[in-house]
């Protein structure tokens, strides 16, 4: 099984919180922290159909350098499937214990 996962010190995962429209959303990180994400066109229009985004959604994001080190945005880029989130939370190098909820919600 060959999963994205994080290859860059400005990528995370995070836990879709709230939709707000207009492609934007809130998201939680592991730590905690809230960020604001934008939904890009992959995640957009036909192709959403293959990336759908709601509230418990577990993503992959980028943030922007330019806002080192207080970040407030991001993109997204991955949207895990459930049993990708099942794996990753098998993996010992990764702290996802904040995604509890989601999967127990999911199951």
């Amino acid at each position: 099984m060959s999963i994205r996962l994080p290859i860059h010190s400005l990528e995370s995962f995070a836990c879709s919180h709230k939709l707000l429209g207009n492609g934007r959303l809130i998201a939680s990180l592991p730590n905690g922290n809230l960020i604001h994400l934008v939904i890009r066109n992959k995640f957009r229009g036909r192709s959403k159909r293959n990336n759908m985004i709601t509230v418990g959604t577990f993503l992959l994001i980028g943030f922007y350098e330019w806002e080192a080190p207080n970040f407030k945005n991001a993109d997204i880029l991955h949207v895990y499937t459930y049993d990708e989130v099942i794996y990753l939370k098998s993996l010992p190098q990764y702290n996802l214990s904040s995604l509890d909820s989601f999967v127990d919600r999911k199951s």
